[in-house]
């Protein structure tokens, strides 16, 4: 939809529906532009997986569907900015974590490897950060025995390092976004009863 004026420009449900495509995951997952804005890649569920679809926006059509490996269930697909891969939250074997698609090379790097949860990953503007929600407890949460909020982390790509932020402790922390500067992150919580 154009953004102005609220005009449907096309449906991309209906471009790449053939009968194959089970369901759309729209509720937890919106999808990711890519840099160009020429492609846009979401989730959908396909012969008992899920499946990536890329669109091609301009010419109208389904330009792949993928199959990641070895990652049979994943949403929250986010394209790094310079367009090579696609960062997607993946269950496997009961356990959620971060992997890597490298587009061109149909290659899989899981980025972590922990028992916490590990949702909505988000870019930095210069592709170096990854941004994303982890039910990781904090000392605080150990010590008065509390369920742990969800909190946002951050990870050095090129580290593999992972920081998580233990602020409004309880808090359901989500959706992370980095500002256009990548000095600032902004997010919603719940710390004080509303999403805000």
């Amino acid at each position: 939809a154009e953004t102005e004026t609220g005009k449907i420009v096309q449906k991309l449900s209906s471009t790449v529906h053939r009968n194959e495509i089970d369901a759309l995951n729209f509720i937890e997952s919106a999808g990711a532009w890519s840099p160009d804005s020429k492609f846009f890649a979401f989730v959908a569920f396909s012969k008992g997986r899920n499946r990536l679809l890329v669109v091609d926006v301009e010419r109208n059509r389904m330009a792949r569907e993928i199959e990641i490996p070895d990652v049979p269930s994943f949403n929250y697909p986010v394209w790094a900015p310079d367009g090579g891969s696609i960062v997607v939250s993946g269950l496997v074997d009961g356990r959620n974590d971060l992997y890597q698609f490298f587009i061109d090379e149909n290659r899989v790097k899981r980025l972590t490897n922990d028992r916490w949860a590990n949702i909505h990953p988000v870019f930095s503007p210069d592709g170096k950060t990854l941004a994303f929600v982890t039910d990781r407890p904090s000392p605080g949460d150990i010590y008065a025995k509390r369920m742990p909020g969800y909190y946002i982390a951050t990870m050095n790509l090129e580290t593999n390092q992972v920081k998580t932020h233990h602020f409004f402790p309880g808090a359901s922390n989500l959706n992370p976004v980095f500002s256009p500067d990548g000095n600032h992150i902004y997010f919603l919580s719940d710390r004080d009863g509303f999403r805000n």
